[in-house]
This record gives structure tokens, C-alpha cells and sequence, in this order.
């Protein structure tokens, strides 16, 4: 047979056309053709495509197969549905990476929950956890190095950080991501350049509402432009584990006028820092944990008088400082202090009932009741 007449599609069609009209099982069939126009004329993909649609019917030798091409975001969503059921959860993060058109149908239906989300970053290498799940990013020769579970994948002249915060950027932006907690934690060999393409990532995001942040190797610069682009709708819990880089003690006023500041139940600054904070702008919180440069006596009256005369929020609050004289301190609060083996006192105002505790390392506020609940004995 010429070439000319098997490079004409509307002959070849209509040879499978001839074998469709046969009802014989496709195998049979299919053998028939390349027995009579040779084995390389079209393969059985192909073969099979048209092959049902003559046999279902459809004798359109003109129809453009190409027409009949679905994406898979244009399946229908029952179908659609099912296969997201079948997807494990590195599949489900490929598949958010296809396109945004597909990203868009899967979020249109599909709820994420995560009850954590933490993202730890070192010079080579990046770690993401959603809850349960870990993929480490490891940068090698040439690329970077994808881990998930058992498999292992190289993304050539892949970039680490870039790749990691794709992913987690991906996950963050999902419309119906459910998350109660997210950390993030910077190894201290983390080059500049890397922290400030982290911080502006998370600036991009439309938050979701967390209820508990934790930032591990933060500096003190960067508190306020990290804290502020968190959504402050649910905000509970902040803590932050300050890597310090200079002798700056005073923490930018700026943090306290923040909704999330503002909104938080309990915020704890620790780590390689030593700050200055007024005690005016913790008295909203129910719980903190401050690392302080320095517990004067100044300061021990400056919490008095406001415990005395305004209106406060605190269950239990912890400065961390080298206090020099707990004594001193104490008797801010009783005259008569002694240190006891305890090295605890109590202190009621007009409305609350509190338990103080002074050591030469922190300084503590218990609330043990308010007024109204303490009996009256006759």
C-alpha cells in the first residue's frame, strides 16, 4: 500500500471505521489493521480512541480527536472528588503545583486541616511539617534534593528555600486551610538574605486564622514586621525565642499598637535577649514569659501601682532577670518581706488576691482568686 494513502487520516479512519462495523473484540481487530496497512501506521492508543467511538456510534471520520481532550480540572466534580479521595498527602501538594486553575477547583471543595504547620530553616537544607507529615529539602550538587517518607527526588539547579516555600506557600494561600498552629524556626547559620525572603513570603499570604504562633530564632528587629502580618482575628498564644545580634534592649514601641499584640492571650519573649518592656503593655494578657534586661526595684513599683490602680488581665506572668536583691524586691510589696525557703508572698489589692514570688533569677504574679470569691469567715 502507497504511503501517500496512509498518510491521509481520513483513510486510515475509515479502515477502522470497516473494523468497528465488524463487532469483533478490539485485540482482533486491531491485529487485522496492521496486518493489512503495517504495524507502524498508528499504535493502539490511538487505535483504541477510535475504535470505541465507531463502535459506540460516532461514524465522524472528521472529527478532531484533540476536541475530545479533557484536563483533569474539567472532569465533573463527583469524578474529581473521588480521585482527591484516592491521593495521599504528597500527591495532593503535586497536584496543587500543576496549575492555578486546577489549584482553584481543588479549594473550591476541599477542606485541609492541620493542626500544626512548622516550617525549620538552615543554610543547606529546609524542613516543612504539616502535622504528621515531613518533606526535608536538601541542597546537593547541582540541585536540591527532595525527601518525602522513603522517596527521594532531584529537582535540578532547584533552589531549597525557594522550592520549600513554594510548597508552603501553596499550602498557606488554600481557601480552606484549617490551622490552629504554625511555627517557623531559623538556625542561626541562616544567611540575611534568606530571612528577609521568608518574612516577605509571609507578607504575600492572606493569613488564615491560627490561634497559636512560634517563631524560633527571631531577632528583635524583625518582631514587628513578622507579627503584623499575622491575621489577629483568633490570635491566642505568641512565642518567640529571640536570637539576639546586638546590644539593642529596647524592642520596637511600634509591637504594643499591633492588633496582634493587642489581641493575644499570653505572649512569651525568651531566648538570647534582654528587654525593657513597660508593664502597662503586658497587663492585658493572661499569661507571659519575658526575659528582661534588668529587674529593678523601680520596675517592682511600677507593677504595684499598676495592680493597684488599674485593671488587669493577669493570671500568671514570669520575668526572667538576674535579680540582685529579691529581698528588696519583696518588700515592695510587704514591708515585713523576709526571703523564705519559699521565697513567696502574698499581695491583695482591691480586687484580686495574688501570690508574688522573688528569686535571684525571676520574678513571678500568681492570681489565686478575686475578691468577690473569697469567702467571708464569721
Amino acid at each position: 500500500m502507497t504511503e501517500s494513502v496512509l498518510d491521509n487520516p481520513i483513510f486510515v479512519r475509515s479502515c477502522i471505521l470497516y473494523e468497528a462495523l465488524h463487532r469483533k473484540p478490539i485485540d482482533e481487530s486491531y491485529k487485522n489493521f496492521c496486518e493489512k496497512l503495517g504495524d507502524d501506521v498508528m499504535d493502539y492508543v490511538d487505535f483504541e480512541f477510535w475504535f470505541y467511538r465507531f463502535y459506540g456510534g460516532n461514524h465522524d471520520l472528521n472529527d478532531d480527536r484533540m476536541l475530545e481532550f479533557k484536563s483533569l480540572s474539567d472532569l465533573p466534580i463527583e469524578i474529581f472528588h473521588r480521585i482527591l479521595n484516592e491521593l495521599d498527602f504528597r500527591d495532593r501538594m503535586i497536584l496543587h503545583k500543576v496549575s492555578q486553575t486546577l489549584r482553584s477547583v481543588v479549594g473550591d471543595f476541599e477542606v485541609i486541616c492541620h493542626k500544626e504547620v512548622s516550617l525549620r530553616l538552615c543554610r543547606d537544607w529546609s524542613i516543612l511539617n504539616f502535622s504528621h507529615h515531613n518533606v526535608k529539602y536538601q541542597r546537593c550538587d547541582g540541585g536540591c534534593m527532595v525527601k518525602y517518607e522513603d522517596v527521594d527526588k532531584g529537582v535540578p539547579l532547584g533552589d531549597q528555600l525557594e522550592l520549600a516555600l513554594h510548597d508552603l506557600s501553596n499550602s498557606m494561600k488554600h481557601p480552606k486551610l484549617q490551622l490552629n498552629s504554625f511555627a517557623i524556626t531559623f538556625s542561626s547559620a541562616l544567611e540575611q538574605d534568606a530571612r528577609k525572603k521568608v518574612i516577605e513570603t509571609f507578607h504575600s499570604w492572606k493569613w488564615p486564622r491560627i490561634r497559636n504562633f512560634t517563631f524560633n530564632g527571631i531577632h528583635q528587629s524583625e518582631i514587628k514586621t513578622t507579627l503584623g502580618c499575622l491575621n489577629s482575628e483568633a490570635i491566642q498564644t505568641i512565642s518567640l525565642d529571640v536570637s539576639r545580634v546586638s546590644e539593642d534592649f529596647v524592642m520596637n514601641t511600634g509591637v504594643y499598637s499591633l492588633e496582634q499584640w493587642k489581641r493575644a492571650k499570653s505572649i512569651s519573649i525568651c531566648g538570647d535577649c534582654k528587654l525593657s518592656i513597660p508593664f502597662a503593655n503586658l497587663a492585658h494578657l493572661a499569661g507571659f514569659e519575658i526575659s528582661l534586661k534588668s529587674f529593678t526595684r523601680e520596675y517592682a513599683v511600677e507593677i504595684k501601682n499598676y495592680l493597684d490602680n488599674f485593671p488587669n488581665k493577669i493570671q500568671s506572668g514570669t520575668f526572667r532577670s538576674i535579680i540582685t536583691d529579691p529581698i528588696e524586691i519583696g518588700k515592695v510589696f510587704n514591708p515585713d518581706y523576709a526571703l523564705g525557703s519559699e521565697n513567696s508572698l502574698d499581695y491583695n489589692t482591691s480586687n484580686f488576691c495574688y501570690t508574688i514570688q522573688c528569686g535571684p533569677y525571676s520574678f513571678r504574679i500568681l492570681r489565686k482568686a478575686d475578691k468577690q470569691s473569697i469567702p467571708v469567715v464569721m
